[in-house]
């Protein structure tokens, strides 16, 4: 399947800024409900689509691949924990062996972006209550406090 024109302005981003860069600049801010959303939502139209989710979910996978060889690895995932200390505020995260089980569909203790990509729209899916194909903020912050 191809890439919408957000996954593809999302990548353009990200090639312009050099993938060591981008990934680390779309952090900052994400500690939060609110900084995700205004990370996310990339047109800043107010609400994250599913395709802006999903450019999200692509930058947050080049984080978590530190040596680029193409997977996440349980490694990979838990100094990613390490590194950030702690949770972001309001945001129930899943421990780096939980989100192992959510995104390694093929059971192979990596994940690939694809797999990455089709866990992160899950997500949204679960998170988009009302099923409109956008998240609003409060969405959003409801999503990440009961998402498991």
């Amino acid at each position: 399947m191809g890439r919408s024109k957000t996954e593809r302005l999302a990548a353009a981003l990200v090639a312009a800024c050099g993938l060591a860069g981008a990934p680390a600049a779309f952090a900052e801010g994400m500690d939060s409900p609110h900084g995700k959303f205004t990370k996310m939502d990339l047109d800043s139209d107010g609400k994250i689509s599913r395709d802006e989710y999903a450019a999200a979910g692509r930058i947050h996978f080049e984080q978590l691949d530190v040596d680029h060889d193409g997977y996440v690895t349980l490694t990979e995932l838990n100094a990613a924990r390490e590194s950030s200390g702690k949770d972001a505020k309001g945001v129930k995260e899943l421990t780096p062996s939980e989100k192992m089980r959510k995104f390694d569909r093929n059971g192979d203790g990596r994940i690939t972006e694809t797999e990455f990509i089709a866990g992160k729209r899950a997500m949204f899916d679960q998170m988009d209550v009302d099923k409109d194909g956008v998240l609003t903020e409060d969405e959003l912050a409801v999503g990440l406090r009961q998402l498991r």
